[in-house]
């Protein structure tokens, strides 16, 4: 009789430690699986809603600053087919009050400032101005600069007096919102070779998007629609041989 109630009792302790650990062991499971929801839900998601917007493969990522372009690649014959609904300038009379254009200097007649962009000749100090014209609707004028190894052009504004140095004479969009200025030098490498992108608004002109490329450059530039920049780029390999291809960017 001793004998059975030692093993009874043996037996019931052991029942109610092995019951022990195995709440407890539950009890971790539950703990661990609760906090792995918490962490798992505490990531947060990363939305890229400018993807949608862009139909074919993207071929590039351009980012400056807080500005992210993606570029999707198009077909040469796509882009041949291509209305180019850029803005063209104007000629600005000769005789009018703000400019004048002498065989040596082109003057802007600003309200508060008189702006003179005068030609030099000499062995290394070679500056040739001509002026492009007006961009329509606006009071800016674009200047084109010729140096000794390189080029540039200008925004001048006529009124207000301000001047900004772009890549090349621009491609204005039709709605009149963005001017999108680009160069392409994977050669000598005297000049920029990227994209500008300048938001005109209220008479007043900002730089958005600002790059330079090293890979290729942007030998042509399209605007297809008020957003949407057709880019015919230029590629140069290590024995300079040329290739091309094509690209569509979504301004906005």
């Amino acid at each position: 009789m001793i004998k059975i109630y030692l093993f009874m009792r043996t037996f019931y302790f052991i029942s109610l430690i092995l019951l022990f650990f195995s709440c407890k062991s539950n009890s971790v499971d539950s703990k661990t699986k609760s906090s792995n929801e918490v962490v798992s839900d505490s990531i947060p998601k990363i939305e890229t809603p400018m993807i949608e917007l862009i139909k074919g493969d993207t071929i590039d990522t351009l980012m400056s600053e807080n500005k992210i372009y993606y570029v999707t690649q198009i077909s040469d014959d796509y882009y041949d087919k291509a209305n180019d609904k850029s803005l063209k300038t104007y000629k600005y009379p000769k005789d009018q009050e703000k400019i004048r254009i002498n065989s040596d200097s082109i003057v802007i007649y600003a309200i508060d400032t008189t702006l003179v962009f005068r030609n030099e000749e000499g062995e290394e100090n070679i500056a040739d101005f001509t002026f492009k014209g007006l961009i329509p609707q606006t009071q800016f004028a674009i200047i084109d600069g010729m140096f000794w190894e390189w080029t540039e052009s200008y925004l001048v504004g006529i009124n207000n007096g301000q001047v900004y140095s772009i890549f090349n004479a621009p491609a204005i969009s039709p709605d009149l919102k963005f001017i999108v200025s680009y160069n392409a030098d994977l050669v000598a490498m005297m000049m920029s070779n990227g994209l500008q992108i300048l938001k005109y608004e209220n008479d007043s002109i900002s730089i958005d998007f600002e790059l330079e490329f090293y890979d290729w450059g942007p030998e042509e530039v399209k605007w297809e629609n008020d957003s949407s920049l057709l880019i015919k780029r230029l590629w140069v390999d290590d024995e300079y041989r040329q290739s091309y291809d094509y690209a569509k960017m979504i301004i906005n």
